[in-house]
Order: C-alpha cells, then structure tokens, then sequence
C-alpha cells in the first residue's frame, strides 16, 4: 500500500480536529467566538412595543420612523440598536422593497408608496421579528418601536401580525 504524502495526513488531522470542534460546540451552549450564551434556551424575547400614526404630510409617499433598541440582560436599560438590519417587503413575497441599518442611536427613517409591507428586523446575536402586514396611507407618519432580545442557545424568530394588533399608543 502507497504511503499517504505528510501534507495529506496533516490536512486530514486538521479536518478531524475541525469537525470535532463544531460538533461539541454544536451541542454546548457556546455562541461565536466560544462565548457562552447567557441563556441556555430562547434567550430574550423580540416584540413590538409601540405602532402608531404621529400625523399626516402632504406627500405621496408615506414615513416610517422607526426606533430599535435591544435588550441582553434582564431587568437592564435597553441599549440603542446600532446596526440593526431593516427590510421592507410586500406581503408574501422576497421582493425587496427598502432595507438599511439604524444609525448610532438606534434610528431608522423610510420613505414608502403606500400599501402594506412585512417590516423584518435582525441583529447579530439577537432573536429576529417580523411585522407582518404594516399598512401606510399617502402622507402617514408612522412611529414603531421595537425592542429585540438577546438570542440564547436557541435561535427564536417573533412575528406579530399588524392586522390584529392591540398595543400600547406610548413612546
């Protein structure tokens, strides 16, 4: 039998080595980097704090002003949520309409035609949430508020359907 090249033998033991390295962290509660979550379960719940129309402009399109926050500790002050991903879509469909990240302080502005849109929200290391169905009229000012939580070892996606929402009108 042919003896394998040294080159061959080190890549194959590093490959082993690789592979049993994710597998144990598969079944740890370790997240990236080899940080241990500070939940073994879902972590942080995502949810919506506030919807509302602020008032009306003469334009066509509508606004949606958006402030994201995100939490990872329990009973701490929530933090700006810096870089959070936004992503308008129509219901129903992967088309995308408007995307972008909240600023330093945790904003984001869109300017939207009106229609109703699927707004997704997610952030490294924390659970996602999806409003499902957020209608805009022509000129609408609309104020969302949103807190994200932080993921544990599961990974939790919220949905909230806008069409049947009864929340709080406070900021």
């Amino acid at each position: 039998m042919r003896k394998m090249p040294k080159k061959i033998q080190n890549l194959r033991i590093f490959l082993l080595l690789a592979f049993t390295l994710i597998a144990a962290c598969h079944r740890s509660t370790l997240g990236v980097c080899g940080v241990a979550y500070p939940f073994e379960g879902e972590g942080l719940p995502s949810r919506l704090i506030c919807i509302k129309t602020v008032g009306y402009r003469n334009t066509i399109n509508a606004s949606a002003e958006i402030r994201v926050q995100y939490l990872n500790q329990p009973e701490t002050k929530p933090e700006p949520g810096v870089g959070v991903l936004l992503q308008f879509k129509k219901p129903g469909s992967d088309s995308l309409v408007q995307a972008g990240y909240c600023d330093a302080k945790g904003y984001f502005k869109a300017f939207l035609p009106k229609g109703k849109y699927d707004v997704f929200f997610s952030y490294s290391g924390c659970n996602s949430l999806l409003l499902r169905n957020v209608k805009f009229s022509n000129g609408e000012i609309k104020r969302v508020d949103v807190l994200l939580g932080i993921q544990g070892a599961l990974v939790k996606h919220y949905i909230v359907n806008a069409d049947t929402l009864t929340t709080p009108n406070k900021f």
